[in-house]
């Protein structure tokens, strides 16, 4: 499964090779740290006599048939031969560097490219669970629009009305370009990931980190950088290193007597350090459940905000490794942080205690549980996220989106907090003085949220019902104006028809999503130092990860129309309109073809049946397929084209017709 994505913008990312890579393929190497030359720290220091790694003594412990290592490497030494490149070895020759390159060389050309980030390169960060590993997959994302040595935009030949295969139609829909950059292997399984370019482990210049938080009570922070990383670069709690003695074995501790100002000592030691699930101690102040939510500071991006199934909400500074604050006010798992866009000390939490709030972390507030000057939510929390402000949308700061289990998107207005949030008494329900509107975004839980600086009021969801949906925050939010009550009343909840587009991601069950951000975005989506994309970056690339642990890609623009006309002309330039519009002409097309397809399928099924009660009920199979796999977005005449084709279905050319693909086939039998 795919548990967790976040970005990093583009141009905000650089490969780093290893300094033997980096000089063989002309690199400059990376700047050493601060605190010493770049080389790695071996431990040469030998081992003590009497430890568990050299017990002292010459008996052999393998059994009788066991395999020595050492014989096997030595035999057939004296034809061994060693050379100093591979140039010179006469059997390496003949097939490496035979192309006349160098046979020393780490990457080729092509290779070379697609390691080297471009500056117009994003990256997509999948936190994925596999049976065997856990890892984290770095996609390069390609920009929209390429453009040539000479400034003019590259048209694809697929996106060519007059090119393409199959008579003029292009083979696949559009899907923006992506690639897997490297790979991480992760200690454990990972919940959350989230990416800053601030300063990390004394790096005071900054960089591009991403810290995950996992079932475990530490958080891991890892330089994106870097692609031989193995370790974190720092890793804020977690369970205590355990000091070794004189032989190599760990120290025992000694049992105060009681009544000494040793065992009070200890006791305050006890009392200061927590201990993991299977005993094990932590470090000072660290989380003691697995960690949910993470949240970097948009301005002060040293600071990194956490929320653990231990019920608190932490603050770390992760420039020294520290915790800096510790918040106790829910009573159950806390599902949601986020730092407001506008306040350095507000922190918007939400928990499983049917509770969000907005707190002061330089002012705690007293471990009194839920509710205390909260907002109680409808279900347990999902997702949470301040609104960006503009476009029709209330100020920034000032709002929030929620998301819950029971498939619910509320705005809320957090400046009217403790006005009653929908809470009930004697059975009806309480002003809710918060709320702006809300919709029923899913039919289960309502489990992603995700929004981007570049469109305000573009709202995206996902849910377990294997759907994302676009939602227009301007609307919703208006929606308590016009009623007689004037928005004193809850205002019932929208049916899933008023959502602008949807479409079943194929991702399974979405578990996240989100939206390319700006190039010199800091923090989370809500805010942050801004400035102008790179040429040809499109902010309506939507990243979404579920349950079958792949990455899917989709580009909001090119599959919606309603999408395009609403924020399509103010966020792209006039190539990026060109090729959206191009692209949403190709996929029409490409979904036209995929229809005709069906037709002849089904057409063909009747003839085979001889009858037309058979031939009937192959007609309305086909039809639960299509009304399983079409695009609820009302008035757009190229919906369904768009729908068809953003399932990718390739089509096989043959003179008996067209056949759809085994692989899709079983994506279709287990939509419907």
């Amino acid at each position: 499964m795919l548990s967790s994505l976040c970005w990093v913008p583009p141009g905000r990312s650089r490969t780093v090779l290893p300094a033997d890579v980096a000089t063989a393929v002309g690199v400059p190497p990376p700047p050493p740290p601060p605190d010493g030359d770049g080389n790695p720290v071996l431990d040469d220091t030998p081992t003590a006599a009497g430890s568990d790694d050299d017990d002292g003594s010459t008996g052999s412990t393998e059994s009788d048939d066991a395999v020595d290592v050492s014989d096997v490497l030595s035999s057939g030494v004296e034809a061994l031969a060693l050379f100093p490149s591979n140039a010179d070895d006469p059997l390496l020759a003949a097939g490496v560097g035979a192309d006349g390159g160098d046979p020393d060389a780490v990457y080729d050309e092509e290779e070379l490219a697609d390691v080297l980030l471009r500056p117009t390169d994003s990256l997509v960060i999948a936190a994925v669970a596999e049976e065997d590993a856990s890892l984290l997959a770095f996609h390069v994302v390609e920009p929209a629009v390429s453009y040539s040595d000479d400034g003019a935009a590259l048209v694809d030949s697929d996106d060519d009305d007059n090119d393409g295969g199959y008579g003029g139609t292009p083979e696949e829909p559009y899907t923006p370009h992506s690639y897997v950059h490297h790979d991480l292997i992760l200690p454990s399984f990972p919940l959350v990931a989230a990416w800053t370019d601030g300063c990390v482990a004394g790096n005071k210049a900054g960089g591009s980190y991403v810290a995950v938080g996992s079932f475990g009570p530490a958080i891991d922070v890892f330089d994106v950088n870097a692609m031989d990383s193995l370790e974190a670069v720092v890793t804020l709690g977690g369970v205590a290193p355990i000091q070794s003695g004189a032989g190599g074995r760990p120290k025992k501790a000694r049992r105060p007597r009681p009544g000494t100002g040793a065992a009070a000592a200890a006791a305050a030691a006890a009392a200061a350090v927590a201990s993991s699930p299977n005993d094990m101690p932590l470090l000072p102040g660290s989380h003691t459940g697995a960690v949910m939510a993470l949240d970097w500071h948009p301005s002060q991006r040293e600071y990194l905000a956490s929320g653990s199934a231990d019920s608190t909400v932490k603050v770390w500074d992760a420039e020294t490794g520290v915790v800096a604050t510790t918040l106790s006010h829910h009573t159950d798992k806390v599902q949601a942080v986020a730092w407001s866009p506008v306040d350095e000390s507000a922190l918007l939490t939400a928990s499983f205690d049917g509770c969000l709030t907005v707190v002061d972390v330089r002012a705690p507030p007293p471990p009194t549980g839920a509710g205390a000057g909260g907002l109680r939510l409808s279900a347990d929390v999902e997702a949470a996220a301040w609104l960006v402000g503009g476009d029709g949308v209330p100020p920034v700061g000032t709002t929030v989106a929620v998301t819950t289990e029971d498939g619910v998107m509320a705005l809320h207005d957090v400046r009217r907090l403790g006005g009653g949030g929908g809470r009930k008494k004697k059975g009806k329900a309480r002003a809710a003085a918060t709320l702006l509107g809300s919709v029923v975004a899913h039919t289960g839980a309502a489990t992603a949220l995700a929004q981007s600086s570049a469109l305000p009021g573009l709202l995206v969801t996902g849910g377990t019902d294997k759907f994302v949906r676009v939602w227009d925050a301007a609307a919703l939010s208006t929606s308590a104006a016009g009623r007689s009550d004037g928005g004193k009343e809850p205002p019932p909840p929208s049916s899933p028809a008023a959502a602008l587009w949807e479409r079943k991601a194929g991702a399974g069950a979405v578990f996240s999503a989100a939206l390319l951000p700006s190039a010199a975005l800091t923090g989370h989506d809500g805010g942050g130092r801004d400035s102008a994309r790179p040429r040809g970056v499109s902010p309506f690339v939507l990243a979404v990860g579920g349950a079958k642990g792949t990455l899917t890609l989709l580009d909001l623009a090119v599959e919606s129309a309603a999408v395009r006309d609403r924020w399509g002309r103010t966020a792209l330039d006039a190539d990026g309109w060109a090729a959206v519009t191009r692209r949403a002409s190709r996929n029409a097309r490409v979904g036209s073809r995929v229809a005709s397809t069906r037709m002849r399928r089904g057409a063909t099924a009747a003839a085979a049946t001889g009858s037309g009660g058979g031939g009937g009920a192959a007609a309305s199979a086909g039809g639960d397929e299509d009304d399983g796999l079409s695009s609820s977005e009302p008035g757009d005449s190229e919906s369904d084209g768009e729908d068809d084709a953003s399932r990718g279905m390739a089509l096989d050319d043959s003179d008996t017709g067209s056949e759809v693909e085994e692989g899709d086939e079983e994506e279709m039998d287990s939509q419907d």
